[in-house]
């Protein structure tokens, strides 16, 4: 109860891609291991998988609503900080949504 069919989560990821229309990755943390954020197994995974080992770290930016940040009028409290903490951990800069896509 509560997780989200992985078949429904394919294909709003296939949909996405397809509507970006650019190329891309997407991968998913299914278990409470080294993968899953904060922990840097998936960046990892990645960069030596996926990029042939390196990466442009001052160019890369990580965007994401998890940043523990305190209600504000109008906003409710942030559910969680691990998008912060992933940034940290993996070494690039942070940015959430609303200052990424609004400025």
């Amino acid at each position: 109860m509560g997780k989200t069919d992985p078949n429904t989560i394919k294909t709003k990821i296939a949909n996405v891609i397809q509507a970006c229309g650019v190329p891309m990755y997407a991968m998913a943390a299914t278990g409470d291991d080294e993968f899953r954020k904060p922990c840097r197994g998936m960046w990892d995974y990645l960069i030596d998988t996926c990029n042939g080992g390196s990466v442009d770290l001052p160019s890369c930016i990580y965007v994401g609503d998890a940043a523990g940040r305190p209600a504000r009028a109008g906003r409710k409290k942030d559910f969680n900080d691990t998008d912060l903490k992933y940034a940290l951990n993996i070494g690039v800069t942070f940015q959430t949504p609303e200052i990424f896509f609004l400025g």
